[in-house]
């Protein structure tokens, strides 16, 4: 026996729905995830505290995605100077930042899609914002190393010092031009 084919109206449908799944498959795959600070640090706290299995997973996969994503460098600089932000959320928004910086290169347009592109505005602004983090986590581990009290706190923000400083680097390495005028 013959299978009948589906009605035109029902083929119409599954072509549609099956564009919508890969339409969000390639804007997953391009990293287009909109998230804010807010969404952004609940992402971490879930990814670092919680117990549930599945809750940590979820956000790992969000925040794997947030790392891809366009946006996410406006972001990380956002909660980075948040004054209420937490050691965790500090050390992963400096470490995904550097890793960012690692990965980008110094041309105005895109040439790969795991590339960012800047014009030289861009540049400068994200360097003169990734040097007034650096000296203020500098400024504020150094404060607190000499406190008995806050000395886990002095290795945390050490080691998102440690994480600035290297993207600091990766951003001197990558940018046209470094002298600050």
């Amino acid at each position: 026996r013959r299978r009948r084919p589906a009605p035109r109206r029902a083929r119409r449908d599954v072509a549609r729905a099956r564009s919508r799944v890969a339409s969000r498959a390639n804007r997953a795959r391009a990293g287009v995830v909109v998230m804010d600070e807010d969404i952004l640090r609940a992402h971490i706290a879930s990814f670092f505290q919680s117990q549930d299995a599945s809750e940590r997973a979820n956000a790992e996969a969000a925040l794997s995605s947030f790392s891809k994503s366009d946006g996410s460098w406006s972001v990380l600089l956002r909660v980075l100077e948040r004054d209420d932000a937490t050691a965790v959320e500090t050390l992963f928004c400096a470490r995904t930042l550097h890793v960012l910086l690692r990965r980008c290169v110094a041309k105005e347009e895109r040439t790969q899609a795991s590339h960012a592109a800047f014009t030289e505005r861009d540049w400068i602004d994200l360097r003169s914002r990734v040097l007034k983090l650096t000296m203020l986590f500098a400024v504020n581990s150094s404060s607190f190393a000499h406190d008995e009290s806050n000395a886990s706190r002095a290795v945390d923000l050490r080691s998102t010092l440690t994480q600035l400083a290297l993207a600091t680097s990766a951003l001197a390495c990558k940018m046209p031009t470094w002298d600050p005028t």
